[in-house]
């Protein structure tokens, strides 16, 4: 997630979902629990959804980022919130959640439905700071710590939830 500045209002969270099938989708149920959706990806759209971020995030709101993408590979962070936190000036909070009853989905990034009556946990990291003049050695040091981050405190959230990565 990145983070607007901000925090004295009620904050809106916009998620960046693919227009692709699966995202329409996405954007349904994401929009029914309250969040804001922003359509497009990285790299098919890669400059407009670029500038409806950077407005968002201008606008003192937060922006949900896949960090793989849309087509992974799994658990590996592409550059495009390193790239938006470089832009923006605004830091990364690698965000993760599980929950004790699931299912997940056979496909490329596992998807988890979370299943009824079971419990769940948001645990997030360190915020990742990525200075505008970074270079591209800097930007790739970041990238991995970003996707370390989130690999330790996923891994977390299961083990708190009594589940493992399927």
């Amino acid at each position: 997630m990145m983070m607007g500045s901000n925090w004295n209002k009620k904050l809106k969270v916009f998620m960046l979902i693919s227009r692709h099938p699966d995202g329409k989708l996405i954007s349904q149920i994401v929009a029914r629990l309250g969040y804001f959706v922003l359509e497009g990806s990285t790299k098919r759209e890669g400059f407009r959804a670029t500038r409806q971020m950077l407005k968002v995030l201008k606008d003192g709101n937060i922006v949900g980022i896949t960090p793989d993408g849309p087509r992974g590979p799994l658990m590996t962070a592409s550059m495009g919130a390193i790239s938006l936190a470089k832009i923006s000036g605004k830091p990364i909070l690698p965000t993760t959640y599980s929950v004790s009853r699931k299912k997940t989905i056979n496909s490329w990034d596992k998807f988890l439905f979370a299943l009824f009556f079971g419990e769940g946990i948001f645990l997030w990291a360190d915020p990742i700071w990525v200075p505008n003049d970074a270079d591209d050695q800097t930007m790739e040091k970041l990238r991995i710590r970003l996707q370390n981050s989130l690999i330790e405190i996923t891994k977390r959230a299961d083990e708190i939830c009594g589940t493992d990565q399927d």
